[in-house]
């Protein structure tokens, strides 16, 4: 079998891994994605952990999320991130700066979900009391 993944152009994100017959000659890849064949790294590349380094085209493995809680703010969020806050009340931010300031009107325990745009960086899950 041809391990293979299929990747953005525009950004590196891996969308998907697969595994073709050695006599296949076809690759279907969506509009916007291209295929790099996958040698040395094959079962541990995943999508949530891996990247397509665009100018090498090598797979490498994405490096921790520097986002971290510091009293009501959570500092060093890659920029630009999305950000998805789920507990008693649930928000998405765009978050361009670098730094979110949490406040709720609700109290409760909330968990932020920080998605970089840039996919060298892992997701990072934060959970914060808020009163």
């Amino acid at each position: 079998m041809i391990n293979f993944i299929t990747y953005y152009k525009e950004d590196g994100l891996i969308q998907s891994k697969s595994s073709v017959p050695y006599d296949s000659d076809v690759f279907t890849t969506k509009e916007g994605h291209d295929v790099l064949i996958l040698t040395g790294l094959d079962d541990e590349v995943q999508d949530d952990t891996h990247y397509v380094d665009l100018k090498s085209l090598e797979v490498k493995r994405k490096i921790e999320n520097p986002a971290y809680l510091s009293e009501d703010k959570i500092l060093d969020i890659p920029e630009p991130s999305l950000i998805h806050i789920t507990g008693p009340r649930m928000a998405e931010i765009y978050v361009e700066d670098g730094f979110l300031e949490l406040e709720a009107d609700i109290s409760g325990l909330y968990t932020v979900h920080i998605f970089p745009s840039n996919p060298w960086y892992l997701t990072k899950v934060i959970t914060v009391n808020l009163v």
